[in-house]
């Protein structure tokens, strides 16, 4: 699916409006920990410690997450 140069930016503008987090070192060491912990991916890893680290639940659709605390799956 291709998007208009209009739909592209209206799609830009909207996800500026979001909190973006930094992936600090601090995060990242956590993220390998919660990696290695639960087995995930470094991608879920890092999402993951992201709301760890400001204490917020995660809530996701992917499965992956199902035994982990702190995390609400969506089924």
């Amino acid at each position: 699916m291709k998007l208009s140069d209009h739909e592209a930016m209206a799609v830009i503008s909207g996800l500026q409006s979001y909190e973006h987090l930094v992936l600090t070192p601090e995060v990242a060491l956590l993220a390998a920990d919660l990696s290695i912990q639960y087995k995930l991916a470094m991608a879920d890893s890092i999402v993951l410690a992201h709301a760890t680290s400001i204490s917020e639940i995660l809530l996701t659709l992917d499965h992956d997450f199902l035994s982990i605390p702190g995390v609400n799956v969506l089924q």
